[in-house]
């Protein structure tokens, strides 16, 4: 059994775990380690300190307490969950759609300047998709907590906030219809295992609060239909850079539909998160459903609020803590 190391949020700070997390990120562990026992049983199993995100805090972690840390190299880590990392790999696999080419950019940190950012911002008000707005996203961190709309300036402390972030991708703000992840494992050979995608419910700010799925007829958690194929056909690829990359273990990909100004559906592969995720919980504990008889071929599966699986109305699963009512 490994020993877990609770450092949900450590993209923001890499602290140690929180003594009192909030009920959400405290109930999304107590989920992980029953998630981790069905990964178990699907031949995934970790050995040592199990981190929700490998860092260098996590190693000193486990070295103090003589323990391997499970997984990949914090710094093997720190550079494919960078959302550069992403977007590169999306630009030079030709996923990016013709009126995007040249619209998303990747400025390292002496790059990350106000001039810099407003001559981006300029620039784009002659592009096709300029009526969507534009944004610049932390490289390292939570995207939702440090997105900024460009289209209403920058500041000199802005940018430097943005710096400290490892510096930022700046993306047009799209149309989006629906958000979806899939969920993978990449091994010691650099092979990798698909293990299930979801329909994501995310903040207005893009913060991930929980997942839909479907079994499907080999007891797969999947999304139905073309739409399922295009996530996880445009996901693999990425999930095969990582691997190049050397990064071994859990990760997820997300990807989100939009409409162009012809009103077809587009899609965009936006981030790579190279850790543990919400939706790889929520893919692990569907597969435990399928393995105790308790879901079946064509059951619509939902993980929401990082405590409960729900099929049909009713709980299956219950990762709440004594006397939580949220």
């Amino acid at each position: 059994m490994p020993v877990f190391y609770r450092n949900l949020g450590a993209e923001e700070d890499d602290g140690p775990p929180m003594a009192d997390p909030p009920s959400y990120l405290r109930l999304l562990g107590d989920a992980w380690e029953q998630a981790v026992d069905v990964a178990d049983d699907l031949g995934l199993k970790q050995v040592g300190l199990l981190a929700w995100l490998n860092t260098p805090r996590a190693r000193r972690a486990a070295e103090a307490m003589g323990l391997p840390l499970a997984g990949a190299d914090p710094a093997i880590v720190a550079a494919v969950h960078d959302k550069g990392f992403c977007a590169r790999a999306v630009h030079a696999l030709g996923l990016l759609e013709p009126e995007l080419v040249g619209a998303v950019t990747v400025l390292d940190v002496p790059e990350t300047t106000v001039d810099r950012l407003v001559a981006l911002t300029l620039a784009s008000e002659a592009a096709p998709w300029a009526e969507a707005g534009l944004i610049a996203k932390p490289r390292h961190g939570t995207s939702g907590r440090g997105r900024l709309d460009l289209r209403r300036g920058i500041t000199v402390r802005a940018a430097a906030r943005l710096q400290r972030r490892g510096g930022v991708v700046v993306e047009p703000w799209l149309p989006r219809v629906a958000d979806y992840s899939s969920q993978w494992w990449i091994d010691d050979h650099a092979g990798i295992r698909f293990l299930g995608a979801t329909q994501a419910t995310q903040s207005f700010a893009g913060m991930w609060q929980g997942s839909r799925m479907w079994i499907d007829d080999d007891g797969m958690p999947s999304v139905p239909g073309s739409h399922g194929r295009e996530v996880v056909d445009r996901s693999q690829l990425i999930v095969r850079e990582a691997a190049r990359a050397g990064y071994v273990g859990p990760c997820g990909v997300d990807v989100f539909s939009w409409r162009a100004a012809d009103d077809s559906l587009r899609w965009r592969v936006c981030e790579l998160n190279a850790r543990m995720t919400g939706g790889l919980v929520a893919v692990l504990l569907a597969h435990g459903l399928v393995r105790r008889g308790a879901a079946t071929a064509g059951d619509a599966i939902a993980f929401a609020d990082g405590v409960a699986m729900v099929r049909s109305g009713a709980v299956v699963a219950n990762a709440r803590a004594p006397g939580h009512s949220g």
